[in-house]
């Protein structure tokens, strides 16, 4: 009986996430205030948040280094995201490990990743390999695993093609009803007209809902300062933030706002501890 009240309560949970976008972003635990400015369209950058992002962007990372990010939701304290990683370049290849966490006492959700990376020539490929766990006051807790993978793609300094899906393993959240973790596949691109500035846009798909457009741009207008605007569709979100990197730290805010809900601010901080 109390498991299957523990599954029930996961659903239901789960689906008030899925039609209010409240709940681990739909199972989508992209993170950075970077792409959160940039209306979440960061499939195709390699940078240190690819770790959260796209896995496949940690391929050509030379620094091991170490972030977090908060994310406060709609101003309701019960929203908040958290965000941390810590980035390894290898001999072979770039290792990372990362932890993700939404929600509180009442209901959270976990994610516990290791992710490794690797360029070989014009290609970067990485998989992640995570375990989440839910956990409900006065129900209990389960885990799950799921598996993820991504590519991308660099046509010399001018386009980039970066391709990522979550969840391949299709773990199962719930036995009740056969609730699955979503799925979720994306697509997109960056193109750099100017040396500083980059133009991105993405397609996201959940399997069990209709596709999302997301688009941002990014210009690095004085130095170590950046601008940032962009915005996604299903429902329309639009976002702007600004970025600042004196010397090893980068430091980043995006504000983003939903009509129906309310608005959203990130602040991220990157610290780059030191060159492989």
């Amino acid at each position: 009986m109390g498991n299957v009240r523990f599954w029930r309560s996961v659903s239901t949970l789960f689906l008030l996430g899925l039609f209010g976008h409240l709940s681990a972003q739909n199972g989508d635990y992209t993170m950075g205030a970077r792409s959160s400015s940039l209306g979440g369209a960061t499939v195709s950058i390699a940078d240190e948040w690819a770790v959260f992002n796209n896995v496949a962007g940690l391929g050509d990372q030379r620094a091991t280094s170490a972030l977090i990010s908060y994310q406060n939701k709609y101003g309701i304290a019960s929203f908040n995201t958290f965000g941390a990683a810590l980035i390894k370049p290898l001999s072979f290849g770039v290792s990372a490990l990362s932890a993700y966490k939404f929600g509180d006492d009442l209901f959270s959700e976990q994610k516990l990743a290791f992710s490794f990376a690797d360029q070989i020539g014009i290609v970067s490929l990485g998989t992640a390999i995570n375990y989440i766990q839910y956990k409900i006051a006065d129900v209990g807790s389960r885990g799950l695993f799921s598996i993820d993978f991504g590519g991308i793609v660099s046509f010399g300094d001018l386009f980039h093609f970066g391709a990522f899906i979550s969840n391949i393993n299709q773990a199962m959240v719930s036995n009740f009803e056969n609730e699955n973790l979503p799925t979720i596949m994306r697509a997109g691109f960056s193109y750099y007209p100017l040396e500083r500035i980059v133009f991105n846009v993405e397609i996201r798909k959940d399997l069990d809902f209709d596709e999302q457009f997301r688009t941002g741009i990014e210009y690095n207008f004085f130095k170590k300062f950046y601008a940032r605007t962009g915005f996604s569709t299903q429902p329309f979100h639009s976002s702007f933030g600004l970025g600042f990197r004196p010397n090893k730290v980068l430091v980043d805010y995006a504000f983003s706002s939903n009509s129906n809900l309310g608005d959203v601010h990130e602040i991220s901080v990157i610290y780059a501890i030191g060159l492989q």
